[in-house]
């Protein structure tokens, strides 16, 4: 899959593998998916999504197109998290780390469902 996807668009590939790496239901792992800052505007969101999309696009190989649609879906988780995080509705850095550290269910009810990926909820 990996030698198909690099046959085809070496720099499709590479960025693919990035946004693979990071985790878009965290705020640091959304920002790292677009290569944005912290204070990010929704034009400059809608800006990296638009540019991302465009080039995994490029990726029209049959043998990767479960690990492209995963790279799309992070793009689209990443858009949300950033949402919601403007409307001030993330848990923050403090949050993320409780989701990290494998705190109980009970203690994370105030986080919401979006937040429990430690219980099932996960990227496809």
């Amino acid at each position: 899959k990996i030698e198909a996807l690099l046959d085809h668009d070496k720099e499709a590939c590479i960025e693919l593998h990035r946004l693979l790496r990071s985790d878009p239901f965290t705020l640091r792992g959304a920002l790292a998916i677009f290569a944005l800052e912290a204070d990010v505007e929704e034009q400059q969101v809608d800006k990296a999504f638009h540019k991302t999309k465009e080039i995994l696009s490029k990726l029209q190989v049959s043998d990767a197109v479960q690990e492209i649609e995963r790279g799309f879906s992070a793009c689209r988780i990443a858009v949300e998290t950033l949402r919601i995080q403007r409307q001030g509705g993330t848990p923050g850095a403090a949050g993320e780390k409780l989701i990290v550290e494998a705190t109980p269910v009970s203690s994370l009810s105030a986080l919401g469902m979006r937040d429990l990926r430690g219980i099932g909820g996960e990227m496809k």
